[in-house]
């Protein structure tokens, strides 16, 4: 269990030496992390008639002191050696996006990488005001916001055409330790702001009034992305003091209510005026900064494991931890677990003289996305076509659920319709309608009434886009469409793991978006996926890992941040280099 701090903003004051004095306190005492909330301007009670940002009134005023956060972090990191930093939350759209980039590089460097942010959209339409940002348009302009972050933090130069940012081969430098810094979402339990969460954020901060029920967020967050994930971490700033606390120590102990493997309450509070702070089980936390509430925090994290090509859970938007045992946060909001689902142990795979597949070794877990790419022969979809036994191994072991594959009968029938397959060239029955070829595999294989087949079918057709071409033959389709339609047929199995082998490589450029956008959708919603893929975009926005092959051999395994930016081998550089600059 980990307890953290919250800077008290409010009563600290502004003496440089006591300052110091509390961060080196709260670092000697044993907190790992400090939280401070960002500011820029307070206003007026005047300016506000009503209740605002889910408050009865306005939680702070002019009257309320705020340091700026990335000054007061880059203070404390000189004076402090391993307390992380936590802003809660950055207000991002009401900043220029380059210049937080470029503070918070600066920072997670000149801290040795001990920086977690957290951004959000805000309230305040009086700051917005002030510093000349639109507080309308906030929710669409931090969607683009996080992306070209992302990219400035793990490209030297970055080239980016949107609606309110153009970059043309501009970079920072130094980039930061952590490539990209992770990066949390605060916000309240709207759909908008949850769905926000589930398709952008490392992790969630939930920024909720008493009234408002936790745990009904967290579900509906749950279904949005099917079942959150490794960095799929709620923090609950509610004000605890309405039964709070009991609530955090519920779900503290219903960890299936974040997906995730341990939970630690943080102390949030502001504390007193002379910077003590107790844990939150010690006292009732009941303090308040003005009219903002004492937040009792609730984290849920994951500690990083070792594994050579295994993953127990798949670290990806933190290449590396300030210390051991540090928290691991991923891209992709989706439950990993313990254990891997597919396993390959020593594979080796021959076509007469051609040796595919040479001592293969890799585990992918549950709700993991790995893309392989490399070179053309270089084994790809051998490997991939391996794991549902569509291609027999020589010599090796593949496990799927800690069981050996079965070699004929019922079983690898069974097999089959738990790993679904996508292939290159959509395998449609040309006979039978687009609802037909959905329904055929649930009927005969999954023993489905042919009602309840065929609207589980339409159901999966609307999912992927094409309902309105049920009664259609696959010769009436686009490329695109009968692509999504095998996607359809291939989930009808209710399958454990999805394999793609090249599922765009047949497509019109036109139609490859069609197909990516339902991939996307599943990597999203924690579908186990093994892609074959050359479409490097993909990899970069929706793969937890990135496996090389060459020459049938897996030369390196990273997360794509890192494949992509800083590749460990002079082969991945070599292909990196040949396909990303023609």
């Amino acid at each position: 269990m980990q307890f953290g701090a919250v800077y008290p903003q409010a009563e600290i004051g502004d003496d440089p030496a006591f300052i110091r004095s509390f961060a080196q306190q709260i670092e000697a005492a044993g907190f790992p992390y400090l939280c401070a909330f960002d500011h820029i301007l307070g206003a007026d009670p005047s300016r506000f008639d009503g209740p605002v940002g889910g408050f009865p009134s306005a939680p702070y005023l002019a009257e309320h002191p705020f340091h700026e956060v990335f000054s007061l972090f880059n203070f404390l990191a000189g004076v402090t050696t391993t307390l992380v930093f936590r802003p809660r939350v950055v207000i991002l759209p009401q900043r220029q996006t380059a210049l937080v980039a470029k503070q918070a590089a600066t920072l997670d460097v000149l801290s040795g990488g001990r920086l977690g942010m957290a951004v959000g959209v805000g309230w305040n339409h009086a700051e917005y005001e002030g510093v000349g940002a639109s507080f309308a348009t906030r929710g669409r302009r931090i969607e683009e916001q996080i992306e070209v972050l992302r990219r400035l933090w793990t490209e030297p130069l970055v080239t980016f055409d949107g609606r309110d940012h153009h970059l043309d081969r501009v970079g920072i430098n130094p980039l930061p330790i952590q490539r990209p810094i992770p990066l949390w979402i605060g916000s309240g339990p709207a759909d908008v702001s949850l769905r926000r969460v589930a398709r952008l954020a490392d992790g969630w901060i939930a920024l909720l009034t008493p009234e408002q029920d936790l745990a009904d967020a967290v579900r509906r967050l749950r279904r949005l992305h099917r079942g959150g994930g490794p960095r799929s971490r709620c923090h609950d700033g509610r004000d605890a003091h309405r039964g709070g606390q009991r609530r955090s120590r519920r779900l503290a102990g219903d960890r299936g209510a974040v997906g995730c493997g341990r939970c630690h309450p943080c102390c949030a509070g502001f504390g007193s005026r002379s910077g003590a702070l107790a844990p939150a089980a010690s006292r009732h936390p009941s303090r308040r900064y003005g009219r903002a509430p004492f937040p009792l925090g609730l984290i849920a994290s994951s500690p990083r494991r070792p594994h050579r090509h295994r993953s127990p859970f798949v670290p990806q938007s933190r290449e590396r931890c300030t210390r051991p045992g540090d928290d691991v946060t991923v891209r992709s909001l989706r439950i990993v677990n313990g254990s891997p689902l597919v396993s390959l142990q020593k594979v080796n795979k021959s076509f007469g003289p051609l040796h595919a597949l040479r001592d293969i070794d890799l585990d992918i877990a549950a709700g993991e996305v790995v893309v392989l790419i490399g070179p053309s022969g270089s084994g790809k979809s051998t490997l991939c076509r391996t794991v549902n036994r569509l291609e027999p191994i020589d010599s090796g072991t593949i496990l799927f659920e800690g069981r050996p594959l079965p070699e004929e009968g019922r079983a690898l029938a069974q097999l089959r319709a738990d790993v679904g397959m996508v292939f290159q060239n959509f395998n449609l029955f040309a006979h039978r309608t687009v609802l037909d070829n959905v329904t055929l595999g649930p009927i005969k294989v999954r023993r489905r009434s042919r009602n309840e087949a065929r609207q589980e079918a339409m159901a999966l057709l609307e999912r992927v886009g094409i309902a309105d071409k049920a009664q259609r033959h696959p010769a009436e389709l686009s490329g695109g469409q009968q692509q999504r339609a095998a996607i359809a047929r291939a989930l009808a199995m209710q399958p454990k793991v999805m394999l793609f082998d090249e599922p765009t490589s047949a497509l019109d450029p036109e139609m490859i978006a069609e197909v990516l956008d339902v991939m996307l959708a599943l990597a999203a919603d924690g579908m186990t996926m093994i892609v074959v893929t050359h479409e490097m975009g993909f990899a970069r926005s929706a793969a937890n890992r990135v496996v090389f092959l060459d020459h049938g051999q897996i030369v390196e395994v990273a997360p794509p941040a890192q494949f992509f930016s800083t590749p460990a081998t002079d082969r991945a550089r070599d292909f990196l280099a040949k396909i990303l600059n023609h």
